[in-house]
């Protein structure tokens, strides 16, 4: 990340009431230049063919007259890939549905991480509120592996929540499983009370035991050339794309 911009996203998070915002890998810029996406992947311990934690980070803004995007600018799909190699085992883990996430009735056993996110309910509420983050294992209404994202925010004294489901991709070229959002067509006068700018979570390494063994939910490629690559693209209604991309040192 650049210098001036890292100044000016630790601004912005202090204005947000973000404890910290690390440094990450190059920041993605929208054609206008005034929105900026960043990304930040922390692996542990960053040890090739391991079970491992993530510390994941991604912080979008606009640092230049802070607008909030609506409409056909406003981000419809979120696409995070992890880096070639990488390995998730859902269907080992015990599942939350999507009714189950909505009455706030995930298992215990089904969560995978826990965090903050920025919410920012403009123009309804002027400044952005942090939110308390919680992921579970899951899958969409079509059965389909997901990561469930659940956002507490606490707006004019009442707590709302917010339900965000990604689900999990096949590997694309050059990078390993993808956690997509897609927030679905765009209609007028619907949707959330708020949305995420920021979103920080800590997936500490999971491992339940099957037919005798251990199996990880996340486990690491089994080869490191130095680092590994990861990658957010998030797209607008338009089709405007910003893709930020982090590099991770690993070791054999």
């Amino acid at each position: 990340m650049s210098s001036k911009l890292f100044a000016v996203a630790t601004t912005v998070a202090a204005l947000f009431g973000l404890a910290s915002v690390a440094q990450a890998g190059a920041p993605a810029r929208t054609n206008n230049g005034k929105s900026f996406l960043v990304l930040q992947f922390k692996i542990s311990p960053p040890r090739a063919g391991q079970g491992v934690g993530i510390e994941f980070d991604s912080f979008a803004g606009n640092d230049v007259d802070g607008t909030f995007p609506t409409g056909t600018a406003a981000t419809r799909v979120n696409d995070v890939r992890l880096a070639k190699g990488f390995k998730v085992n859902p269907s080992a883990f015990v599942s939350c549905t999507r009714a189950q996430i909505d009455k706030n009735k995930c298992p215990a056993a089904s969560k995978l991480a826990t965090g903050t996110a920025t919410a920012d309910a403009r123009p309804t509420i002027a400044t952005p509120v942090q939110a308390k983050l919680t992921a579970f294992n899951g899958k969409t209404t079509a059965g389909k592996p997901a990561l469930l994202l659940r956002a507490l925010a606490n707006l004019n004294g009442s707590q709302v929540p917010l339900v965000l489901v990604a689900e999990i991709k096949p590997p694309a070229s050059g990078l390993g499983p993808g956690f997509v959002v897609d927030a679905g067509p765009l209609a007028s006068g619907s949707g959330s009370l708020f949305g995420i700018s920021q979103l920080h979570l800590n997936f500490p390494d999971k491992a339940v035991r099957v037919r005798g063994r251990a199996v990880h939910y996340t486990v690491a490629p089994t080869t490191c050339r130095g680092s590994w690559l990861f990658e957010q693209i998030n797209t607008s209604y338009a089709g405007a794309r910003e893709v930020a991309t982090d590099r991770m040192p690993c070791v054999k």
